[in-house]
């Protein structure tokens, strides 16, 4: 693995690096069918990518001011490839099957045992601690944005929102963090969806619910819009 020197800028070359083919735009000598890997040079400026060089691992062309003069990075042929964004994920569920197995497989054993588990282990360390590890696990596989649902029933939102929020700090700048209720639906046609509801607007994250086995959820629905229209929430 290469070892990279310590530096504080945003401008800077990545050299002697590997693309694969399949994904360069076809300008570029890309090809969506290919799992090869063409050579190439990055020049990173402010932070983002200003130039690509394929075919060329060490330098960018003669007479370049954008990459005149900055420091540059031997990858020693190593492959770049773009982050990852994992669009929906349960962050407060992870790391729990040790505890509450689900040996059927069936989805409605699985709501049973979580909700077991949620109302007797879910303090704020427990939720903490299973979600630093989850991102730690994401951060190191080259993940870089999460959105996240938060099992929000009764007072478990009061508890686990305040941790998403710890963990977006703490993931600053390495992993962009994003939280959505998770509730049942007709949770929102009372009080605490109101609740629920500033909780989530507080935090800036986006309103969310699930309808199963609801006969006639239009009535909730239209509650849910209404209270994400009053706060300008995104919903889920």
């Amino acid at each position: 693995m290469t070892a990279f020197p310590s530096f504080s800028t945003d401008d800077y070359r990545l050299i002697n690096v590997s693309i694969p083919l399949c994904l360069l735009d076809t300008c570029d000598g890309g090809d969506a069918q290919s799992g090869e890997l063409a050579p190439a040079a990055l020049t990173i400026a402010g932070g983002k990518i200003r130039q690509l060089v394929v075919g060329s691992r060490v330098a960018a062309p003669a007479g370049d001011d954008v990459a005149a003069g900055l420091p540059a990075f031997d990858l020693d042929g190593g492959m770049i490839w773009p982050i990852c964004a994992d669009l929906h994920t349960h962050l407060d569920k992870g790391q729990t099957w040790f505890r509450v197995p689900n040996p059927s497989g069936r989805w409605q054993d699985a709501l049973a045992l979580v909700a077991k588990d949620r109302e007797t282990r879910w303090s704020a360390e427990d939720v903490a601690a299973r979600m630093d590890f989850s991102l730690r696990c994401a951060f190191v596989h080259g993940t870089a944005a999460v959105r996240t649902h938060i099992d929000s029933m009764g007072g478990q939102g009061a508890i686990s929102w305040p941790v998403l929020a710890q963990m977006r700090d703490r993931w600053a700048g390495r992993i962009a963090l994003q939280g959505v209720s998770l509730t049942t639906l007709d949770s929102y046609a009372v009080e605490e969806g109101e609740r629920l509801a500033d909780l989530v607007a507080d935090d800036g994250g986006i309103l969310g619910a699930v309808a199963i086995n609801d006969p006639d959820p239009g009535p909730a629905l239209d509650s849910v819009f209404a209270l994400a229209r009053d706060r300008n929430l995104d919903l889920d």
